[in-house]
């Protein structure tokens, strides 16, 4: 009876270690692959692309990029209105176009010409030195 026990402590053993070894690789793994999934915002990395209209004297505040998806804000000491008509205008030029707008907050809708499923927004909201306004894009 005691060489049954011995034998199943031993099995027992082997396969708590086999599970823990296997356990310890798929999470060392999984630790690998966390950092390039970890969103960091900057302060000089630019994600919209390059022919997307700039507004004048705006300082980027940041700009971050999850997946596919774009955001950049920005700080400006006009009023949210000034910078609604900026994006307005400038988004009616070659490749973009505006698909909408509201008024309370400022927003306007875009997309692309030349791509149907870009889309995106640019929002402006007061601050008491002007305006701040953030872009989000999906390519």
């Amino acid at each position: 009876m005691s060489s049954r026990w011995a034998a199943l402590i031993t099995a027992g053993t082997i396969a708590t270690l086999l599970l823990a070894g296997t356990s310890l690789v798929v999470i060392t793994k999984l630790l690998a692959s966390f950092p390039s999934r970890v969103v960091m915002p900057s302060t000089t990395a630019a994600c919209l692309p390059s022919d997307f209209p700039s507004y004048p004297d705006a300082e980027r505040a940041f700009s971050f990029r999850v997946g596919p998806v774009c955001s950049e804000s920005f700080t400006s000491g006009d009023t949210p209105d000034q910078v609604a008509s900026f994006f307005e205008t400038q988004l009616e030029t070659w490749p973009w176009r505006v698909t909408g707008s509201t008024s309370s907050p400022d927003t306007i809708y875009f997309g692309r010409r030349d791509s149907t499923n870009a889309t995106g927004e640019v929002q402006a909201l007061a601050t008491r030195f002007g305006s701040q306004f953030t872009i989000s894009y999906t390519p």
